[in-house]
């Protein structure tokens, strides 16, 4: 089970780079993290003590991206827990029932399933929250994926946190709350992140959606300053020269481009 933790953070970045969603309107500049809808392809870390027969063939099926085949599997897989009165392989049959439904596209099925987890698989509770904020937040569910995410939060406080507080910062962007979504990211920020420019960037986006162009021009400069290659600096100096025009700061922004 430690082993298997120590892998969410890859999971949870994977999901984090691998999906679509849609910015709220803003006039400031574009940013450049692109979050998620989806799960990553690799299955969540879950321990389950004794599971049925048919959920090494689900979990077989997912990693190869048979969809319906992972479904088929996991659904016998909940109904052998359920004769066998085993409620932590029902957690686990759920768990993996309801990312190989996200996984296919159906978000709702995906989102009532994870809403069933009963957590006592261990682990089983907080996986289960992360998905059901992809879930949700696919179904256009920005306040309910913020919600889960919180969840996860207080579930396993310091086992994910920086990917975790990302993912509740843009759902709290995508529902109109800049200033929570700027709280969020600052979080993730200060949590232990491989990479956190691409973070900064966002921050940097939600505070020139919010009008705080001063703010957004200090994360423009600390990125500049903190980037290893020309073509991230080079994007700094554009986003900072635009940033110092709307600020009226016309000589400075000249020289930035």
């Amino acid at each position: 089970m430690r082993l298997r933790l120590l892998f969410l953070p890859i999971f949870l970045a994977g999901c984090v780079r691998s999906a679509r969603v849609q910015p709220i309107p803003t006039t400031g500049p574009p940013e450049t993290v692109a979050p998620t809808n989806a799960p990553s392809t690799l299955h969540p870390p879950l321990s389950t003590p004794s599971p049925s027969p048919s959920t090494p063939a689900a979990s077989a099926a997912l990693f190869d991206g048979d969809w319906p085949r992972a479904i088929a599997g996991y659904q016998a897989a909940l109904e052998e827990a359920r004769r066998a009165g085993d409620a932590a392989g029902e957690a686990a049959a759920r768990l993996g029932l309801g990312q190989a439904r996200l996984r296919s596209g159906d978000a709702g099925g995906a989102a009532a399933e994870l809403a069933q987890v009963a957590g006592d698989a261990p682990g089983a509770g907080f996986t289960a929250a992360v998905l059901r904020g992809d879930a949700l937040r696919a179904l256009g569910d920005p306040a309910g994926a913020a919600a889960a995410y919180e969840s996860a939060l207080a579930l396993a406080p310091g086992l994910a946190d920086s990917y975790l507080y990302e993912r509740l910062g843009l759902a709290r962007r995508d529902s109109g709350d800049l200033p929570g979504a700027q709280a969020a990211f600052q979080s993730a920020l200060a949590a232990p992140r491989v990479e956190p420019l691409p973070l900064r960037e966002t921050l940097a986006g939600l505070y020139a959606a919010a009008g705080d162009d001063p703010a957004a021009l200090a994360e423009y400069d600390a990125i500049f300053a903190a980037a290893a290659d020309d073509l991230a600096r080079a994007r700094m100096d554009m986003l900072a020269g635009q940033t110092l025009a709307r600020l009226g700061r016309a000589g400075e922004s000249f020289a930035r481009f």
